[in-house]
């Protein structure tokens, strides 16, 4: 529903006609006082843009596999592109439990001052990480 009302996006990974997994983005913000210094460094007191991974899944018989890894990089992938049209200053994840926490940090997410179960990587971080 929220993809029809262009409130999300969400793109689908497949193998063949299977599939496999799947991520939602959404544009929104975080507030000045709630942000990290490294967030907000730069910036004037404002809320802060980012783009939010809402979900990402992979199929069981996929997990482990380098599935959620490879959609990962591609909402990374994504959110630079989306950042050269408007502000994004960084890339933000709920993790769900610890396991999910583990895979964002692997992948450099660092935790937010209020809720450690919500990570961020900055968008110039992302372009280091991807070669842009």
């Amino acid at each position: 529903m929220s993809q029809r009302a262009d409130g999300a996006q969400t793109y689908v990974g497949g193998s063949g006609k299977e599939i496999i997994g799947y991520y939602t983005l959404v544009v929104g913000h975080v507030a000045y006082e709630e942000a990290s210094d490294r967030l907000v460094k730069g910036l004037s007191r404002n809320a802060v843009p980012v783009m939010l991974l809402a979900r990402l899944a992979t199929d069981l018989a996929w997990q482990g596999k380098g599935v959620g890894a490879g959609l990962l990089r591609n909402a990374m992938q994504r959110t630079v592109q989306a950042a050269d049209i408007a502000g994004i200053r960084a890339f933000l994840v709920h993790a769900k439990d610890d396991k999910a926490k583990a895979f964002y940090e692997h992948f450099n997410f660092l935790p937010s001052p209020t809720d450690p179960y919500h990570l961020h990587l900055l968008v110039k971080d992302i372009r280091k990480i991807m070669g842009a």
